[in-house]
């Protein structure tokens, strides 16, 4: 089992051949991290709790599964696509071009180029290493 931590977040993660030795493996990490968080004065919250399973299994996993994941504002599924997460970065852009057409008699040039490297260009370079 291995653990990421952030500022805000953690996650755990796991992989095996055998769906129902994932399961226990993680059930059991979960139950030792809950028990951290009790002691430690933290309330868990299972309704945030999220798991994903990479590939297809006929297992029922005891946990909720999703089909995908948003992990540091990136959107990914259970087969590795990043389509939804380039259908929101394409609604996000839009939506924020529209805005720009609107009033592009009112802002000059150079402020709509500035408008466009402070607001547009960011969704394209974020996590552009992915």
């Amino acid at each position: 089992m291995k653990i990421h931590a952030y500022a805000d977040d953690e996650q755990l993660y796991d992989s095996d051949v055998d769906p129902k030795a994932l399961d226990r493996r993680i059930q059991h990490e979960v139950q030792i991290v809950n028990k951290w968080y009790t002691e430690n004065g933290m309330i868990v919250n299972p309704d945030i709790h999220h798991a994903m399973v990479v590939g297809t299994t006929d297992h029922r996993f005891s946990f909720p599964v999703e089909e995908s994941l948003d992990l540091l504002g990136m959107t990914i599924d259970n087969h590795l696509n990043f389509d939804k997460h380039v259908s929101l970065v394409c609604n996000k852009i839009n939506n924020q071009l529209k805005v720009m057409i609107r009033f592009r008699k009112l802002i000059s040039t150079s402020a709509m180029i500035k408008l466009y490297k402070a607001f547009i260009l960011p969704h394209f370079l974020y996590c552009s290493t992915v």
